[in-house]
């Protein structure tokens, strides 16, 4: 099964249950993983966005989530955080550019006429996590991402004077005319629980 999905604790629960289940897992924008949609190179496509509709594609699914900055707890001590630009000239890491939601963040920024510098771009999540567990960065991620080390207390949420949070919608989209076998039904349902799970 050809997909997109952003969340490595997904993709262990779904080889649980479908371990026999080729997963190959290809991000890009949401254009291009639509297009490979239509000419049936992947099976589905979630994505994290402004609320979409496309005519060939049928939505199986859909959920607000809220985008934040994060960072370690040891940075939150050591530093006095509140207001934005106390972490402007920290070390920001942001997902690539074309990313909807650092689209939006950037946008709340520019009305105040404040632009964000990474020291690095990348579109992997579990690397950014990955280096926020070690104390580095103060990211801009889909809360879904990092809400288990936010349980845990090794992530922590950046609260600041003003509002920027983003909101945007996951959804889950397949080929209007595509035919869902039962693992493919099997990974929206696993979405869908996994949501409420956490919400």
């Amino acid at each position: 099964m050809l997909l997109f999905f952003p969340c490595p604790r997904f993709v262990m629960k779904y080889y649980k249950k479908y371990p026999s289940v080729q997963v190959i897992i290809k991000t890009g924008i949401t254009e291009e993983l639509f297009n490979m949609l239509k000419s049936n190179q992947i099976d589905l496509v979630y994505t994290l966005d402004n609320k979409i509709f496309v005519d060939e594609l049928s939505l199986k699914y859909e959920n607000e989530e809220t985008c934040v900055l994060v960072t370690s707890p040891t940075n939150v001590n050591q530093l006095e955080i509140k207001q934005i630009t106390d972490i402007l000239d920290a070390p920001i890491i942001l997902t690539e550019e074309k990313t909807t939601y650092r689209f939006e963040l950037e946008k709340i920024l520019s009305i105040e006429q404040l632009i964000i510098s990474p020291f690095l771009e990348i579109g992997n999540t579990g690397v950014i996590i990955d280096l926020l567990k070690k104390g580095l960065g103060f990211p801009f991620l889909p809360l879904y991402t990092i809400e288990e080390y936010i349980k845990t207390n090794e992530l922590k949420v950046i609260s600041l004077e003003g509002n920027y949070e983003v909101k945007m919608w996951a959804q889950i989209f397949c080929h209007k005319d595509k035919w869902l076998a039962p693992h493919m039904q099997g990974f929206i349902e696993l979405v869908k629980q996994m949501n409420d799970e956490s919400g």
